[in-house]
């Protein structure tokens, strides 16, 4: 949602009109906010999952999303934002459970929330002002911002922006921000921190020369489709760059370009002011390379001004046979066993398939080796079988094996996570917490149509941080008439 929003806002700064671009975006930003003030927990504040107990700094990067909707002209709920506010103010006047030095940063983020929606607390910011020594450069960027709403002539903006211009990592031709204190709980990244500067910057002091190089540096560390590591480093980091762009001449180019493939020209396109925005895109099939020999892949800026951005990747699909299983930090492995009560669960085989109208239990083991924030397990169905969901009145009622009141509490380890999500094709479950150590996720597939069928492993990963991540192998299974 912020994403786009800022997304709109520039093109309406900049006087862009892309009206089916438009139109999408509209569509998209109304049907998100709504999901998003559907999701507000009864005390005002936002939990990570839908249900989940509310989360400060959650709650404070919502209450921002919804401040700049409230800027663009959106409209908002009175009672919702004053609940958020109301939920954020409570939280950050009581007494601090953690001595954690990424607590200040959190507290940092907190208030400028509040500061975005109109309630911010100047006391407050002096206190945080006077702790910048242990504040990350983001959040002395950011604090520089809350300050700068009260008055842009403060003599501490300029300090602050400073100690952050100068704290940056240079990196070939990119510079970067690492957060001082960086915390899964506060989804704290390189990529996250250098786009926060970026928007900062972008805004307070927008000839800063260091900005070209975090612009270069970000593009550099998109991964293979185009965004960042997670959700969170792209909502940034895309936020960013509208804010570069727009308080920039970033679009006041005029030039051509090219590309070619082992001498084969595969794209070409000119790049003029925001009349040529949409980007140029070329594919070849695999058969196309040389498979022996190296592949000339040659782009070219023509003359003129400008800044030519590019991305090149290669998809390589596997049969799922020969998917195997891959361990950074997670293993997870996927069993089905016969769900009719005639053996023992300890003592049954598992099975790779069963007849059409059949009941099987799904067993997902998962082992940690740390501690993890922000998890994700999926697992996905054999697409000729669906989740049996006790919350639908089509799913099958008439089982006297299952729990109706909590139908997914077996297993070990379920009450980490909040109740799964049930798709078409996966079922998916989220912790925002999980110590380390093996856990067990059941549930129950009924067999609908014969047939053999290839199912993607089942994966977990740690949301923002999803290097740490794993996956089981592929399988094969076969549903009988």
């Amino acid at each position: 949602f912020l994403a786009n929003l800022e997304t709109a806002m520039a093109f309406r700064k900049l006087g862009i009109e892309v009206p089916e671009l438009d139109e999408r975006m509209e569509h998209s930003l109304n049907e998100d906010l709504q999901r998003i003030l559907t999701g507000q927990n009864d005390d005002g504040g936002w939990g990570w999952w839908m249900g989940a107990r509310s989360n400060p700094y959650v709650s404070a990067y919502v209450l921002f999303g919804l401040a700049q909707a409230s800027k663009a002209d959106f409209l908002i709920d009175d009672t919702a934002l004053q609940g958020a506010v109301d939920y954020l103010t409570e939280a950050m006047s009581l007494p601090s459970t953690s001595s954690e030095p990424w607590r200040n940063d959190q507290r940092v983020f907190e208030l400028y929330a509040l500061t975005e929606a109109g309630f911010g607390n100047l006391f407050i910011a002096n206190d945080l002002y006077e702790e910048r020594e242990n504040l990350s450069p983001w959040a002395k960027a950011l604090l520089a911002h809350t300050i700068y709403t009260y008055s842009d002539s403060d003599e501490r903006i300029a300090t602050l922006l400073s100690d952050v211009e100068s704290s940056a990592i240079q990196v070939g031709r990119g510079v970067f921000w690492d957060g001082a204190h960086d915390s899964s709980l506060i989804m704290s990244t390189a990529n996250f921190s250098t786009s926060v500067v970026l928007y900062v910057l972008a805004q307070l002091d927008p000839t800063s020369t260091v900005l070209p190089n975090a612009v270069w540096y970000l593009i550099q560390n998109r991964t293979p489709s185009g965004g960042w590591m997670s959700s969170y480093e792209t909502s940034w980091a895309v936020s960013a760059l509208m804010k570069y762009i727009s308080q920039t001449e970033e679009l006041d180019n005029e030039f051509d370009f090219s590309a070619t493939l082992n001498g084969e020209q595969i794209a070409q396109g000119i790049a003029q002011g925001v009349e040529h925005l949409e980007s140029v895109a070329a594919s070849v099939p695999i058969s196309a390379l040389y498979p022996d020999d190296p592949n000339a892949l040659v782009i070219q800026h023509g003359l003129g001004k400008g800044r030519l951005y590019y991305n090149a990747r290669l998809e390589v699909y596997q049969p799922i046979e020969q998917v195997a299983p891959l361990n950074k930090g997670i293993v997870i492995t996927r069993q089905y066993y016969p769900a009719d009560g005639v053996c023992d669960q300890d003592e049954c085989e598992p099975v790779q398939g069963g007849r059409a109208g059949d009941l099987i239990k799904v067993k997902v083991d998962l082992t940690v080796a740390n501690d993890v924030y922000y998890l994700m397990v999926e697992d996905s169905l054999p697409a000729g079988a669906e989740v049996v969901d006790f919350s639908l009145k089509t799913s099958q009622q008439a089982l006297d094996t299952i729990d109706f009141h909590d139908p997914f509490a077996e297993g070990w380890g379920w009450w980490y996570f909040a109740s799964p999500s049930i798709y078409d094709e996966r079922i998916v479950w989220a912790a925002d917490y999980l110590p380390a150590g093996t856990y067990e996720l059941t549930y129950l597939l009924v067999l609908n149509q014969p047939g053999e069928y290839r199912v993607i492993p089942s994966r977990a990963w740690a949301n923002y941080f999803p290097e740490v991540q794993g996956n089981g192998a592929g399988s094969v299974f076969t549903i009988s008439e």
